[in-house]
């Protein structure tokens, strides 16, 4: 596990037990999915694995991740009824990791090595299957 019970707010974590429905396993998977999302688009332009190292974690993702997890945990619970201020930091949180993504934003992550930054293809990739001579 990335997280931990301590990276979200006191009021989460008194409630900690009616969001998980005492099975941490709820937790694990909501958290796996949310670090494959933000692996996405981090990978982009920095080393998506290196970011997500339990050993080395940074605290602008561990903030982000937390947003995103109890999100889908809350979400879980009842589409309907998420409390505002959880949409208003998601919404927050996919403005951040769009900004990183495209470049807006700049940190001190790791960033990719040449063997894996994959030049960006413009245009159509399929070849031509109609040849007018």
């Amino acid at each position: 596990m990335y997280l931990t019970y301590k990276d979200f707010p006191e009021t989460e974590q008194r409630d900690w037990d009616a969001l998980v429905g005492g099975n941490d396993l709820i937790f694990e998977d909501i958290e796996v999915k949310e670090i494959a999302h933000m692996k996405g688009a981090l990978g982009v332009r920095y080393d998506a694995d290196a970011l997500f190292d339990a050993d080395n974690r940074y605290d602008v993702i561990v903030k982000y991740l937390a947003v995103y997890v109890l999100y889908g945990l809350y979400k879980r619970i009842s589409p309907d009824h998420v409390p505002a201020y959880v949409k208003e930091d998601k919404v927050s949180a996919d403005l951040w990791l769009d900004k990183v993504a495209s470049g807006d934003y700049n940190y001190s992550f790791p960033s990719l090595s040449e063997e894996q930054n994959h030049p960006l293809r413009y245009g159509n990739s399929r070849t031509k299957q109609i040849h007018h001579y």
